[in-house]
């Protein structure tokens, strides 16, 4: 095995699930492997210019989807309008998607072909059983608007017709999610970690600086990010007068789902908090690691959420993480120990845990450095690599 094909509907987003295929085949390559990407659209500017441009991307510029604002306010309307266009354009872009592989592979005569994502696993039937691998990260995404097409019936027995003919492995990255493809799908998958590139993120800090205490939350606005969780903790603690030196600052690009930003902007409103928190579209990358290293507490409150990369960026640059048991990286945390632990949509228990590290520091100090020993020894892209070959291997 030498030659590796990873495959994803499209790089642009810049979230985690972009970030671990491009990781992947970064540190393939420095395993000996040849690594191609193949994807439909991809923004070499603003999606990990510094990963892509290390990498053979080969991209099918689809036609551009027209933005259509009539009635986008209305939550109703919104899934309908963006329903249509993606019937439309779906079917073909799949197809020149598969061309593409189809012509890289009669020149390269692939070993590995790696699909990230649920609709670009449908042209695992082109090629063969053995070589075709599912990395799949989110097998049932409730609330993201069109993101949620493997809970729906149809595609439940589309993609168990699929595995037993044409996918001869499944991987995903928690037990959450194992449990999901056995129950959906009647198949036994394998779980191989998530990685982080931790020399971007170290960092020694100090703790409480100033007596100030600084919350932050990363995450693209969908529904399943839970940051009206976020907003109704903030209204319980500045209700504490001993509690109002604090602050929130939410990173996650707000055009992703117009409507549930909205919800969160007039949660912010209503509660008269817009003096305590920030929200900000999309940083840099040093801008974002800046974040971690100068924030006191994370909070990731994502429910349901496959893994959660940026916990464990967090933790490496000393964040104290409290992280929801509806995300898979609740799996590997220890409560009270390496992170807290929350039950998922729960303001009340969030804004316990921040109340308790503030009355007492050497807690938030010992938690945060024994955090940042746990990602340093245990989460790394080189790990998740390694993991996946092994899986590729048998």
């Amino acid at each position: 095995m030498k030659k590796i094909a990873i495959i994803k509907w499209a790089i642009t987003l810049g979230g985690g699930g972009d970030r671990q295929a491009l990781e992947l085949a970064i540190n393939l390559q420095k395993l000996g492997y040849e690594v191609d990407i193949f994807c439909l659209e991809v923004n070499k500017e603003k999606c990990y210019p510094d990963l892509i441009n290390k990498l053979n991307v080969y991209s099918v510029e689809s036609r551009k989807k027209k933005e259509i604002y009539l009635l986008a306010n209305y939550p109703l309307f919104q899934k309908f309008l963006l329903f249509i266009p993606n019937i439309y354009r779906k079917r073909h872009n799949l197809l020149a998607l598969k061309d593409l592989v189809m012509e890289q592979h009669l020149k390269n005569n692939y070993d590995v072909f790696n699909y990230h994502e649920g609709e670009v696993i449908k042209m695992a039937s082109f090629f063969e059983k053995r070589k075709n691998y599912w990395m799949l990260n989110d097998i049932f995404v409730k609330g993201d608007g069109l993101r949620d097409t493997l809970s729906k019936k149809r595609d439940n027995f589309f993609i168990k017709i699929v595995y037993k003919k044409y996918i001869n492995r499944i991987i995903v990255l928690d037990n959450i999610n194992k449990k999901n493809v056995k129950k959906y799908f009647d198949a036994n998958a394998v779980i191989v970690r998530s990685g982080l590139d931790q020399k971007s993120f170290y960092f020694k800090r100090e703790y409480l600086v100033k007596n100030k205490l600084s919350i932050l939350a990363t995450g693209i606005f969908f529904p399943r990010r839970r940051h009206e969780d976020l907003i109704e903790t903030m209204n319980i603690l500045i209700n504490d007068e001993k509690l109002r030196n604090i602050s929130l600052s939410i990173i996650g690009e707000l055009r992703t789902d117009p409507v549930y930003a909205k919800r969160i902007k007039t949660l912010i409103k209503k509660y008269r908090l817009r003096a305590y928190i920030k929200l900000l579209s999309r940083v840099s990358e040093k801008k974002l690691t800046r974040y971690y290293q100068t924030s006191d507490i994370f909070v990731f409150p994502n429910n349901p959420q496959t893994w959660g990369l940026a916990v464990f960026e967090a933790m490496i640059a000393g964040c104290v993480s409290i992280v929801s048991r509806g995300a898979g990286a609740h799996e590997v945390l220890e409560d009270n120990k390496t992170a807290f632990l929350v039950n998922p949509e729960s303001p009340a228990q969030i804004a316990s845990k921040i109340k308790k590290l503030i009355n007492n520091p050497t807690l938030l100090k010992n938690v945060s450095i024994n955090g940042q020993r746990f990602v340093s020894k245990n989460i790394s892209w080189d790990n998740y690599a390694k993991g996946m070959v092994q899986t590729f291997s048998k």
